[in-house]
């Protein structure tokens, strides 16, 4: 399989958490809401990569990250 890269823009809120998910072989985006889980917000993350693996849009790959506030 061949290498892809993704960018990925997380907005945690206090009712969803936003995901945008840009394929940067094909410039394709995919947005998503789901709910917040106002105990654990990072769960609200890994929801939200779940729909996208499971909507087939996301193949998980290795993560790189840079986090901004």
């Amino acid at each position: 399989m061949a290498d892809v890269s993704y960018r990925l823009g997380i907005d945690i809120g206090g009712t969803f958490t936003d995901l945008s998910l840009i394929n940067e072989a094909t410039g394709e985006l995919t947005e998503l809401k789901t709910p917040t889980v106002t105990d654990d917000p990072a769960q609200g993350i890994i929801n939200g990569l779940n729909l996208l693996k499971k909507k087939e849009v996301l193949i998980y790959p290795t993560f790189n990250t840079s986090f901004t506030e």
